[in-house]
């Protein structure tokens, strides 16, 4: 690490490991099972970069849209650094919400003073977006970018799945909690992004999955597993809760989701009918 890095929140063994692991290699995979802190591991290693190589942005894209408030909370928690999510403003009421397409288009082609900049991958779906990113990633302003629970973008031939695709960075993080050796394809986009895999989907498939059944199109099977786990393991860093044995008891945060108009409705109209009752209820 450099020398002017500290860590803001105190790390677990594992996450040091992880921390150092990060600090050695440009593009890998953290694996760690679900609670082991990949999130931190992350910020704190995109933070030593910018310190180390004076990386300017780190670009969040997460795979679950409601995540990017968490994200946001994380950064401030275990890092002195500014984040910003693409197309977020307050509005008249104080609130933060993030507004549409042309809302992110501008931060992204005026990059605010903040080292994260966070948004979803559904974002992805837009030209001009991922056209936005390209270009600062090519002038040097956007240098990293992670890329959490890649697993929901598996998908190669859909949009979302071929923008990420574009979206490179002179050093790349994938994020992943779930096992991805069920099915051998969904390692393809994983590969792929990070540079790890040079073929086409098509030809990928045809080395990894056997074909059969009517017109031979179906997968019936699949072969070089070996090979495909030992690439695996070449790129990948996993920990299970089981093998961490500094973990202290049940960590308790609180996560933000963000709710759909139709969702706020129902809300808004249930919390009303509750004040409007509560005087009705017997507290036993």
């Amino acid at each position: 690490a450099p020398d002017n890095f500290t860590f803001k929140t105190t790390p677990f063994q594992h996450q040091i490991e992880g921390f150092e692991y990060g600090l050695k290699k440009d593009r890998f995979l953290l694996g760690d099972e679900q609670g082991l802190g990949k999130t931190k591991q992350a910020i704190d290693i995109a933070v030593a970069k910018k310190l180390a190589l004076g990386y300017k942005h780190c670009l969040i894209i997460c795979g679950v849209n409601g995540l990017k408030w968490n994200w946001e909370s994380e950064v401030a928690t275990h890092s002195n650094e500014k984040s910003k999510i693409l197309g977020s403003k307050v509005n008249k009421k104080g609130r933060k919400v993030i507004m549409g397409t042309e809302d992110k288009l501008y931060d992204l082609e005026h990059l605010p003073d903040a080292y994260f900049l966070i948004t979803n991958v559904e974002s992805l779906r837009s030209e001009q977006i991922v056209t936005a990113i390209q270009k600062q990633i090519s002038l040097g302003n956007i240098n990293m970018v992670i890329m959490d629970e890649i697993h929901k973008c598996k998908n190669p031939t859909s949009q979302q799945g071929k923008a990420l695709l574009k979206v490179k960075g002179e050093t790349k993080i994938a994020l992943s909690g779930t096992p991805l050796m069920n099915n051998p394809l969904d390692l393809y986009i994983v590969l792929k992004w990070l540079g790890y895999e040079s073929n086409a989907f098509y030809s990928f498939k045809n080395h990894y999955c056997v074909m059969g059944g009517f017109g031979g199109y179906e997968i019936v099977g699949y072969r070089n597993l070996d090979q495909l786990q030992s690439n695996l393991n070449d790129i990948m860093l996993r920990r299970l809760k089981k093998d961490v044995l500094d973990l202290p008891d049940k960590l308790h945060s609180t996560e933000y989701v963000e709710m759909s108009k139709a969702q706020a409705k129902i809300y808004n109209e249930v919390s009303e009918e509750i004040r409007a009752n509560i005087d009705k209820i017997v507290v036993s």
